[in-house]
This record gives C-alpha cells, structure tokens and sequence, in this order.
C-alpha cells in the first residue's frame, strides 16, 4: 500500500483528503505542522506529499526545500491562496 503524507493545518480539508484517497486504498497520514511532518519523513517510507503552503510553524516552501535536500519524492503543493507557477519557482 502507497503512502501518502498529508502536511495540512486545516483539520476538515486534512479529513477529506485522507477520505477520498483511502477509499482507493491509499495509506495517508496527516500532520497539521512542518516539524512533525519532516521527523515522520526521515523515519518512515513515504510514496507522496501533499503539502499546504500556509503551516503554523514553517513556510511549506521551506519544508519542500529540506525535502529536497535529502530526498526526491515527489511533493503536491495543495494551498487555498493565490500563488503563481513563477512564485513557487523563486520560493523553492
């Protein structure tokens, strides 16, 4: 089973995105801040992340940087604001 990392501080967008993707058997786990999210990452084996942009701790640009400092996975910004594709360029 495929593991999906949910990095979203909004706990009802979180539920519904693990909703929909479990009923295709996918495995989520959901963490509401980008500390927690980076720990579970270096420790486990994780096939995707969905990362929020907006996290109460941390920029998900900088938690795509550190990602990408060790790791190739490939990562889903997922944000309720307003970003460009050249905005998201010059932030990772």
């Amino acid at each position: 089973m495929q593991t999906i990392l949910i990095v979203e501080d909004d706990k009802t967008i979180a539920e519904s995105i693990a909703f929909i993707l479990e009923q295709d058997s996918f495995n989520c786990k959901w963490f509401d801040n980008g500390q927690d999210a980076l720990e579970y990452i270096n420790n486990n084996e994780v096939d995707l992340i969905l990362l929020d942009v907006g996290l109460p701790d941390m920029s998900g640009f900088d938690v795509l940087r550190k990602v990408r400092e060790k790791y190739s996975l490939p990562v889903i910004i997922i944000s309720a604001r307003e970003i460009g594709r050249a905005s998201c360029r010059e932030r990772v």
